[in-house]
């Protein structure tokens, strides 16, 4: 899942995790999890002003526009999950590849950490907002 510069895989294969780490831009791996973060911190956004507008469609009895609001809420929901199973995966790579338990020990090395941060505590209030 981490994206390398080098483009032969079985080289790859053979190198060490400390040659690997070498390798590896963090700061562009980093961006690319602040990349899919803010794409599911707007999916998010979305899917609170959809609900905002089930209530009122609910209201006025209108089953059609509420089914519609629904499909479209699922669709959201499905583009989430997968973001989140793309970020999980990179996580897991940091992970290993570091021998880190959180990504909290990468900050010194990768000033973007704390961006990434900032952008998951929008998406933890957004989603205590939307489950209120």
């Amino acid at each position: 899942m981490l994206e390398l510069s080098r483009p032969d895989v079985e080289e790859w294969l053979k190198l060490s995790n400390d040659e690997v780490l070498n390798l590896l831009d963090l700061d562009k791996v980093v961006s690319k999890l602040i990349n899919l973060s803010e794409q599911k911190f707007t999916l998010l956004e979305d899917l609170m002003s959809l609900t905002e507008k089930q209530t009122g469609v609910i209201e006025v009895e209108d089953i059609d526009g509420l089914n519609l609001l629904i499909d479209r809420k699922q669709e959201k929901l499905d583009i989430i999950k997968q973001l989140d199973i793309q970020f999980e995966a990179v996580v897991s790579d940091l992970k290993t590849l570091y021998e880190i338990k959180s990504l909290d020990e990468l900050e010194f090395q990768c000033s973007r950490i704390t961006v990434l941060k900032e952008v998951i505590s929008r998406i933890m209030d957004i989603l205590r907002e939307i489950c209120e």
